[in-house]
């Protein structure tokens, strides 16, 4: 059963049996063909799918559209919360909503940037109050989906990539811009780190995304189509459904 917070009146909220769910996006360039909405668009239309599958009731919180994202200062669009801010605030909101009777709250990620400050805010609310959120970043969940269906090699999958360009046509197509793809390159990367979407790296660095490419993508837009994309999206809205429901009846 979905719920949407905002449209519950104050005598009605008595969730304790329900999940709550948190999408957390960003606001930044994605190349010059998908919107700087990208990731919370993603985000936002999947935790409904996903809710919208599940078993369990699932009320949702009001999306959170704003994130980390300095390393994309260099291009127009881009909006952004210092990790402070964003750590300070999510972690007042998980409380709010933790106060308001929910017993269990899932972040869901839609922007790899965020993360770690979505790590320190689950760390401090479990150290702090002993309460247990988890978080996830929705593409963790399908790695294999996404393995068995792109085009592209290692570097074809990152930030506006063939995975992220796909969805946005399945989802979005009014708002992407195909005209512009041009031939891409994948992404370069090396025996410790790549930059795509679905890589294991055995480091971890900062790096403003004019460094990757002056145009701000990484990966290959022009592999992607609409039906990757909707492969891609109802693996992830079922896959966190069923997390979604595993977590109603089990603790971690």
């Amino acid at each position: 059963m979905l719920l949407y917070w905002y449209e519950t009146t104050a005598a009605d909220f008595a969730f304790a049996d329900a999940v709550g769910v948190l999408s957390i996006g960003s606001c930044e360039q994605h190349g010059d063909y998908l919107p700087v909405g990208t990731d919370g668009l993603i985000g936002w239309r999947l935790v409904q799918a996903a809710a919208e599958r599940a078993e369990s009731p699932v009320l949702l919180l009001p999306p959170q559209q704003v994130g980390y994202s300095p390393h994309h200062r260099a291009f127009p669009g881009c909006l952004t919360l210092s990790q402070e801010t964003m750590f300070r605030y999510l972690l007042e909101l998980c409380q709010c909503a933790f106060d308001n009777g929910l017993t269990r709250l899932l972040l869901v990620n839609s922007h790899g940037g965020n993360q770690s400050c979505l790590q320190t805010v689950v760390n401090e609310l479990g150290a702090r109050y002993d309460y247990r959120p988890l978080l996830v970043r929705y593409w963790d969940l399908i790695a294999d989906t996404a393995a068995e269906r792109r085009s592209s090699g290692s570097g074809g999958m990152g930030h506006a990539g063939e995975f992220e360009t796909s969805v946005m046509q399945y989802l979005y197509p009014e708002l992407v811009r195909p005209e512009r793809f041009g031939q891409r390159p994948a992404a370069a990367g090396n025996r410790y780190h790549s930059p795509d979407l679905f890589a294991r790296n055995a480091v971890y660095q900062y790096k403003p995304f004019q460094e990757y490419d002056r145009r701000g993508n990484v990966g290959q837009p022009q592999l992607a189509s609409a039906e990757k994309g909707e492969a891609f999206f109802l693996a992830a809205a079922d896959q966190l459904a069923k997390l979604i429901d595993f977590y109603r009846h089990n603790r971690f």
